[in-house]
């Protein structure tokens, strides 16, 4: 089957064979690898219209399908965990801001605390009698 779609390719001009062999250089080692190595285009896809045999070609065509909607799920589940990413980010950030703003609402507080503390310590009267006393 393979060897058939080769020597299709073969029978056309040495033009074409020498775009074959310098189109094959171009491509990465991935894409040169595996049974069907001959017979790729640019891109590593197959071109199963060189592939004699109606059944190979078929289960060619299945395969790629299969990987298509294989590819087609684990795009869906990735842009899934990055959506759940997202929203997991957005309650991280929202409890962090809440964090914030109680700790400088506590700083608010002992600040207020802190100037009536003083306040009252200068002018209280029983504190002024009890250093007094022990001096």
């Amino acid at each position: 089957m393979i060897i058939k779609a080769l020597q299709r390719r073969e029978k056309g001009n040495g033009k074409s064979q020498q775009r074959d062999v310098d189109r094959k250089e171009k491509l990465p080692d991935r894409h040169k690898s595996g049974q069907y190595a001959d017979i790729k285009n640019d891109a590593g896809k197959i071109q199963e219209d060189y592939i004699s045999d109606d059944q190979e070609r078929k289960r060619v065509l299945e395969k790629r399908e299969k990987n298509r909607t294989a590819a087609a799920k684990a795009r869906k589940r990735k842009q899934t965990q990055l959506e759940n990413l997202e929203k997991e980010k957005q309650k991280v950030q929202t409890a962090i801001n809440k964090a914030v703003d109680d700790v400088r609402e506590a700083q608010k507080l002992r600040n207020t605390l802190k100037t009536i503390f003083d306040e009252h310590d200068r002018v209280c009267a029983y504190r002024q009698i009890q250093f007094d006393l022990h001096h």
